[in-house]
């Protein structure tokens, strides 16, 4: 009895530590189940993130290079090869500037140019740009983020199209010398920015402000010392007229250089259609449409004179508007090489009104001049002289030489900037009064050739799988 008890007894142990033995295989397996999900899950909670951060850091990237192009220009007759040779040039020396450590490795491939990664704190960057010919030139940005193993792709397209140079701006830009005096007044309508002054002239003294002249907007030279300002009497700029003031906030040194640009008339002089000289007779009250003037012919238009559509003046030509006159269209000059700014002047006197394009009428008589927007006088080669009342001035004025002056005084709003082509003075004299009205001129004068940018399309934006 007693030993099958003890049997009985021995059987159930073993029964017991084989089960106890099953629980311990299971609860071992249990854990290596969990410890084998637990990593899985780490890793792909790992890679999640590290996707993550790849597709912030395209994004970031995506960002940076726009904010780098933003104000990048181009030449006017930009091609792919070229285009790209900017690039890299601006993209090298803006990465470089952004900071001392960072050397971008530029690769060319066809048309294709690859830079070198940028690291952040959390992956990097890397970037792509691809141009193909056409009209516009057209180029992609890829931007590849990277974090650990994952990568992540963001492509715009961008296309190279004409873009606004700074130099309109201002309200008064010149390569030479500026002299405001006597009581002339320049101010903004809308702000007092919009009759800021710059000169580009590499030496005192490049803007000279005297007497009770009145100036709204501030100064700007690329001059780097205060040398290149002078300022005498009781001068206001920018809203005071404390000298000390003037010179801390509303002088700024070291301007860059805008660059102006080309002017491009043979399309606007190409639409003249009548030939004027010596022969005219000017002394009546007359209406021209689309003329040219003869080298030679120094005309003196009639008070009561209507321009309408393109007026094309040669060189060498004194043309004077004896005043009341009215310009509904453009003025564009030939320059000739070898003639003296002396011999090539245009000179408005009394009251005139030069509405500019605008004013003509929406007929098919008038469709190739209306596109001609933005500008009413361009005169390279000349020199430009008002000595009355000028109003609604409906666009930019260029000339190699500028001069307002009178003693009855130079009224006139003006909604385009004022440009000196020359290293010439430009002068605001007497009881000149000048406002300058930028509202709504966000577009591109006609007549020059303007630079080129890079326009981002922000529909464009696609996420390309990665390699």
């Amino acid at each position: 009895m007693r030993s099958h008890a003890l049997r009985g007894r021995r059987r159930e142990t073993g029964a017991a530590l084989v089960l106890g033995l099953v629980f311990v295989a299971l609860a071992a397996s249990l854990a290596v189940a969990f410890a084998t999900s637990s990593a899985l899950e780490l890793r792909k909670s790992a890679n999640s993130a590290d996707g993550a951060q790849a597709q912030l850091a395209a994004e970031s990237g995506l960002t940076y290079y726009q904010y780098l192009l933003r104000d990048v220009r181009f030449d006017p007759g930009v091609t792919a090869e070229t285009l790209l040779d900017g690039l890299q040039s601006s993209l090298g020396e803006k990465l470089s500037q952004m900071d001392e450590n960072t050397q971008p490795m530029f690769t060319r491939v066809g048309n294709t140019l690859s830079i070198s990664p940028i690291s952040l704190a959390q992956g990097a960057f890397s970037a792509q740009f691809t141009v193909s010919d056409g009209d516009p030139l057209t180029c992609y940005l890829t931007v590849i983020g990277s974090k650990g193993g994952a990568a992540r792709r963001t492509r715009l397209l961008a296309s190279c199209v004409p873009r606004r140079s700074a130099v309109f701006d201002y309200g008064v830009a010149c390569r030479g010398a500026i002299v405001v005096s006597g009581s002339a007044l320049l101010e903004g309508v809308n702000e007092a920015g919009e009759a800021s002054i710059l000169s580009t002239r590499e030496e005192p003294v490049a803007i000279e402000a005297g007497g009770h002249a009145e100036i709204s907007g501030d100064l700007f030279v690329t001059g780097s010392d205060l040398n290149y300002v002078l300022l005498k009497g009781s001068v206001s700029i920018g809203g005071t007229d404390d000298i000390e003031e003037i010179l801390s906030d509303h002088v700024c040194l070291g301007t860059q250089d805008p660059e102006f640009p080309e002017l491009d008339i043979d399309p606007i002089a190409a639409l003249a259609t009548t030939t004027v000289n010596a022969d005219t007779d000017f002394s009546g009250t007359t209406t021209f449409n689309n003329i040219r003037v003869e080298a030679g012919t120094d005309p003196s238009f009639a008070s009561g004179t209507v321009i309408n559509g393109v007026l094309v003046i040669e060189a060498p030509n004194k043309v004077t508007f004896s005043g009341s006159c009215t310009i509904n269209g453009i003025i564009v000059t030939e320059p000739a090489e070898g003639a003296s700014i002396d011999d090539c002047q245009i000179d408005f006197r009394g009251s005139s009104s030069i509405p500019g394009v605008s004013a003509l009428e929406d007929t098919e008589e008038w469709a190739d001049v209306k596109a001609f927007t933005g500008s009413v006088i361009l005169a390279p080669g000349f020199g430009l002289t008002f000595r009355g009342n000028t109003n609604a001035v409906n666009g930019a004025i260029a000339a190699d030489q500028l001069s307002f002056s009178g003693a009855s005084g130079v009224e006139g709003t003006f909604t385009g900037a004022i440009l000196g082509l020359a290293n010439t003075e430009l002068s605001l004299q007497g009881n000149t009064t000048i406002r300058i009205n930028r509202e709504g001129d966000v577009g591109l004068a006609a007549g020059f050739k303007h630079p080129k940018g890079l326009d981002f399309d922000p529909d464009s934006y696609v996420e390309p799988p990665a390699d």
